[in-house]
């Protein structure tokens, strides 16, 4: 129940943040298209000071999503960066401790804690991925001067500081075509078909 609580209030957060960036995303595609033309006459130019307060309120979403989900921001380690990546599109990428973001307090570790269960720091992964799935749902279509052959991708790094085994890995990447952006993002009744399309590799 408890874990249900924290993705009802991700959903909320990328919600308000979805509705903060409709006027962004208006501008970004408008101002995209003029940049189409300019990019095609001048071999492939990009113009970064219009993709920069894309990455920034995508990273700003991001992070959003995961202190909703973890309940300590010490278990940030990495926070999320972005960048535009030129025939490939944007990368987001961060780094959380698992076991920090659970349980960490500033009066010590509490390892005996009913969240930490293997079982439900799996949940906590869970939740984030599709509080990750939200962001690029509301979000990804309002990337600038993002083609619909690339993609926006996240990648998102876990690591858990065990005493009796030692740190142990776990790595997330999601991806989504523009294309599939612009034909189902952001779109309600067209949610479920969203999260089919999202690329999702663990390892």
């Amino acid at each position: 129940m408890k874990i249900r609580g924290k993705e009802r209030r991700v959903w909320l957060i990328i919600l308000a943040l979805g509705l903060l960036w409709l006027p962004l995303a208006a501008q970004s595609s408008k101002e995209g298209a003029k940049d189409g033309a300019k990019e095609s006459s001048k071999g492939g130019t990009v113009d970064y000071g219009q993709v920069r307060p894309s990455i920034q309120k995508f990273e700003a979403a991001i992070l959003a999503a995961i202190n909703a989900t973890f309940n300590n921001p010490l278990g940030v380690k990495a926070a999320p960066k972005g960048a535009y990546l030129q025939g490939y599109g944007y990368t987001f990428s961060f780094l959380v401790n698992i076991r920090w973001g659970i349980s960490h307090t500033p009066f010590g570790d509490y390892l005996n804690t009913p969240d930490q269960t293997p079982e439900q720091r799996s949940q906590r992964i869970d939740a984030l991925k599709d509080a990750l799935v939200s962001v690029l749902f509301y979000l990804g279509s309002g990337m600038a001067q993002l083609e619909k052959d690339k993609y926006v991708t996240i990648t998102a790094f876990f690591e858990e500081t065990n005493p009796d085994v030692g740190t142990v890995n776990k790595t997330v990447i999601l991806s989504i075509l523009k294309s599939d952006l612009d034909e189902l993002g952001n779109k309600q009744d067209r949610l479920n078909e969203f999260k089919k399309k999202v690329k999702i590799v663990e390892y």
